[in-house]
């Protein structure tokens, strides 16, 4: 039986979290007399609030709060006035709690007394409530959009069914994969959201333990253009992760960035200019670099993203498509960068640096000229020998 997401689970059963500035949830099953509810603002505070009866003498409320995906656990207690009808409101920052966008929260009360009572756990899914968002399951993918287009769900699956097609041919995914794509109307709103929760500012984001990827398109007119390009790179990484999740962080950066890029169905521009003038100004990063990290900086970031695109579509073209399998198998396996490259490709990293730079740095004219004629050369040197020998009279042997 195939496993559903979560948040796709309760966006079918329930729709658990209403829209506006602020979202307000009742619980649902509490003891009698008791009631609870949850509202937030996105971004900011979360309220949990408790009412019910005189609970007695010693009484006190517990609150226990659970982020799922972040298997993180918060507590709360609360002194109760026991003569009292009880009226609690507990307030945690989102922050303090490390949610990311469309977390998934439980939390559940204990009121200690004679009159005290257990109430059973609630689930609310923190959704970003600056938007409407429609949503939709088109076979194993759940869609959540907040722009008014209906197409956008539709286009958005179709995307991701094409892009796994090609992941396939890289990457093992051998059953129909589950997961939530999730889009934004803009990228500043995607960014937003994502400033909020301390997120990395990119712009599609992975959340593989979760099932889940963040993108942004606004309408149909403009989706398949924006959507071509992040959505693959951000389900490249997701399944980068679900083929081995604890070998996923000790991947080497120019490998994962450089798929996710080569894989994008609609090509970045940018990084066309950003190597370019890197190779004219001589400020290419050293790929040893590049096996152990990526710069922060955004310059330098696209920068990055633009060599291992590079590097990683001259592997394809030079050594074909099981190469690169196999150096992602090696890597799952524990190989350095280093190993990788000579284990695969029969180089080391300064000899394939070398190789590959020389595909996009310019030679000179004379030089190239040489080089791309060689054969032609060798010929017209050789016929110039011949012809000399025959016209050079013999030597004169004296005795």
């Amino acid at each position: 039986m195939r496993r559903l997401p979560l948040m796709m689970m309760l966006f079918l059963l329930a729709g658990l979290v209403g829209a506006g500035q602020q979202s307000h949830v009742a619980a649902q099953g509490t003891a009698a007399g008791w009631d609870t509810a949850v509202r937030y603002e996105w971004g900011g505070a979360w309220h949990f609030e408790l009412t019910g009866p005189p609970a007695g003498e010693g009484a006190a409320a517990a609150l226990t709060v659970t982020i799922l995906d972040q298997d993180a656990t918060i507590y709360r207690s609360v002194a109760l006035d026991g003569t009292q009808p009880v009226a609690v409101d507990v307030e945690i920052l989102a922050h303090d709690m490390a949610l990311r966008p469309f977390s998934v929260v439980t939390y559940s009360w204990e009121v200690s007394g004679e009159n005290g009572t257990y109430i059973p756990s609630q689930t609310v899914v923190y959704e970003d409530n600056r938007f409407d968002w429609q949503r939709e399951v088109y076979g194993g993918t759940a869609v959540i959009w907040a722009a008014k287009d209906e197409t956008l769900g539709e286009i958005t699956a179709d995307i991701t069914a094409a892009s796994l097609i090609r992941i396939r041919q890289y990457l093992p995914i051998h059953d129909e994969p589950v997961l939530d794509v999730v889009v934004y109307p803009t990228m500043a709103d995607l960014f937003t959201a994502l400033r909020l929760t301390g997120e990395p500012i990119v712009d599609g984001h992975a959340h593989p333990d979760l099932q889940r990827v963040l993108v942004a398109a606004g309408s149909s007119r403009t989706a398949v253009q924006d959507l071509s390009r992040t959505l693959p790179h951000a389900l490249v990484h997701h399944f980068l992760y679900q083929a081995s999740p604890g070998q996923y962080d000790e991947l080497p950066p120019w490998m994962v960035e450089g798929l996710a890029t080569l894989l994008q169905e609609e090509p970045d521009f940018r990084y066309v200019a950003a190597l370019e003038t890197a190779v004219s100004e001589q400020t290419l990063i050293p790929l040893a670099e590049l096996c152990q990290t990526f710069p922060s900086s955004e310059q330098q970031a696209l920068l990055a993203h633009a060599q291992a695109d590079s590097l990683m579509r001259y592997i394809q073209t030079t050594y074909g498509i099981q190469a690169i399998r196999n150096l992602i198998t090696e890597y799952y396996d524990g190989a350095t960068c280093e190993q990788g490259f000579e284990r695969v490709l029969n180089q080391t990293t300064a000899t394939l640096e070398s190789a590959w730079r020389d595909t996009i740095i310019p030679q000179n004219p004379v030089k190239q000229l040489i080089l791309n004629n060689l054969h032609w050369f060798l010929l017209l040197l050789g016929g110039f020998v011949y012809s000399a020998l025959l016209i050079l009279p013999p030597k004169q042997v004296v005795k």
